[in-house]
């Protein structure tokens, strides 16, 4: 669930191209911030992936509350410590992954596919047609996926309910791909220094 734009687009657009490919020290100052809250965010799918046997189980659900809050929190204050608003974000990654899983060639899979096995057929692949980046920063006065937008909610649960996905909405396949969207959210802010070392002190 995490765009290009979110990071990629920042980096290319106020740093890559500012003089002598330094990076705006206020820019700096956004990624270092935000990274604190991408450890926080680490932490809690660490938290839910450690849930997921005790409420399979039938036991301690009570417990999956302030955890999956402290986890919507946490991408709530990442989003604004860059600006980003999370209801956009959704809109324009699930308008991506619309192309990317036609449904007609989803429904002839009895498992959920890698959006690259359709490649060939969608035109969708790492490098071309991946049109989420923005050129102009977006405000964020609302995130509205973590006050629980009804409209961002209809569009995810009918993204999967098309294509019959909702079975595999499991509590142990969900922290799973939890984990992994927030490990791929995570490589934009390794190494921040060494990318820029002159901006960041």
């Amino acid at each position: 669930m995490t765009p290009s734009f979110a990071i990629k687009g920042m980096q290319s657009a106020s740093c890559h191209n500012s003089p002598s490919n330094k990076c705006p020290s206020n820019i700096c100052d956004m990624l270092m911030a935000a990274r604190v809250h991408v450890l926080l965010i680490i932490a809690s799918s660490g938290e839910l992936a450690a849930l997921a046997p005790e409420i399979l189980a039938d036991r301690h659900n009570f417990l999956l509350t302030p955890v999956l809050a402290a986890f919507l929190s946490r991408l709530h204050h990442l989003a604004a410590s860059l600006n980003l608003h999370i209801g956009e974000i959704v809109r324009l990654k699930m308008g991506l992954n619309a192309r990317r899983y036609p449904v007609p060639l989803c429904l002839r899979n009895n498992v959920m596919p890698k959006w690259t096995s359709f490649s060939h057929i969608t035109g969708c692949t790492k490098s071309v047609n991946q049109p989420t980046t923005r050129s102009t920063p977006m405000e964020c006065p609302i995130n509205d996926l973590v006050c629980g937008h009804p409209k961002i909610e209809d569009l995810v649960n009918s993204f999967g309910s098309d294509r019959n996905w909702t079975s595999s909405y499991t509590m142990f396949n969900l922290p799973i791909l939890i984990a992994a969207e927030v490990g791929e959210l995570s490589e934009h802010f390794t190494y921040l220094e060494l990318q820029f070392p002159t901006a960041i002190t």
